[in-house]
């Protein structure tokens, strides 16, 4: 059971390729940290095991560390903490790897080497952040406890050729890295496709055939072996988890003003909304996803939920 929480709408950054209006990080909370913690722990009774907490740019949060609290008691549970990197925040980091969950990853979204980039990184400071999770990870982990850090990449038009030396450069480190693609992303025969989410299928057979070579050497992770299997078949057309889609059930996503969804797509276009955590308790909203059924199209953003499900 996955439970995506975007525990602030602050961000510091401006990514290109962005699609969702972020508040200044001078801009006021939405949800108090008290009520987060509240809401987390009930999705722990009800057997929520999967935690992503993002943004916005978790970073940024005053306090932050204190959300941690909620997984002091906890068996089998997984925490994600999803992150742009500009900012390394120390205290997060060894709260998070303090806490009790089994599983607790740093995700490092991080998607080239080249300045300027659409995430508008320097590169060689991410990397330096890099190993300072890693220094912190080794302290935390035990036979018991896995703590490290994740790098999560987006393929875009700046990128889309080097995924097989990008993928290969962390996997020969150690390091586990997802990648994605942009959200949405458009597949079609345009001869010279010019934005940052646009492909024609000569491209993406380019892709693809990284993939191939990275499969045959053992490089791909579950997630991006699922990828693999995604990109051979959703541009074509030939992709429908609707009926066997557990968005609303297993799969639950909180927005940043406490707006609880049974999916990314719903949470985006904000039309399917069951309740806010701030006027009920998460365990009451929770009841009412039983009866939902998707009626929609497959979406780009999607991608999560059936993702989700290969690893259900």
């Amino acid at each position: 059971m996955w439970l995506d929480f975007k525990i602030t709408n602050r961000c510091n950054n401006n990514c290109l390729y962005c699609g969702v209006s972020h508040d200044k990080v001078t801009a006021k909370e939405l949800v108090a940290m008290d009520k987060i913690v509240e809401t987390i722990k009930l999705a722990l009774k009800i057997g929520f095991k999967n935690f992503a907490l993002l943004g916005g740019e978790p970073t940024v949060r005053e306090n932050v560390e204190d959300l941690f609290s909620a997984f002091q008691e906890c068996e089998d549970v997984s925490v994600l903490v999803i992150t742009n990197g500009l900012i390394f925040n120390e205290k997060l980091v060894n709260s998070a790897f303090a806490c009790g969950a089994n599983n607790v990853r740093i995700v490092q979204s991080f998607d080239n080497f080249s300045i300027p980039n659409y995430k508008r990184q320097n590169p060689q400071k991410i990397l330096t952040n890099i190993e300072h999770i890693q220094k912190i990870a080794k302290k935390y982990t035990t036979d018991h406890l896995k703590r490290d850090v994740h790098i999560h990449s987006v393929i875009s038009r700046e990128n889309y050729t080097e995924v097989y030396n990008w993928i290969s450069y962390f996997v020969e480190r150690n390091i586990d890295i997802s990648v994605g693609f942009v959200c949405p992303s458009k597949f079609d025969n345009t001869e010279n496709p010019i934005e940052y989410n646009h492909f024609n299928f000569k491209e993406l057979e380019i892709i693809l055939k990284q993939f191939e070579i990275l499969k045959n050497e053992n490089k791909l992770n579950f997630a991006n072996n699922i990828l693999y299997e995604y990109l051979q078949s959703y541009p074509f057309g030939k992709v429908n988890i609707k009926d066997v889609c557990k968005a609303g059930k297993s799969h639950v996503i909180i927005n940043s003003d406490g707006e609880v969804y049974p999916c990314i797509t719903q949470s985006y276009a904000r039309n399917e909304k069951y309740g806010n955590i701030n006027d009920s308790p998460f365990d009451f909203i929770y009841q009412k996803f039983k009866n939902f059924v998707c009626v929609e199209d497959f979406a780009p953003a999607c991608y999560d939920h059936y993702l989700w499900n290969q690893m259900s």
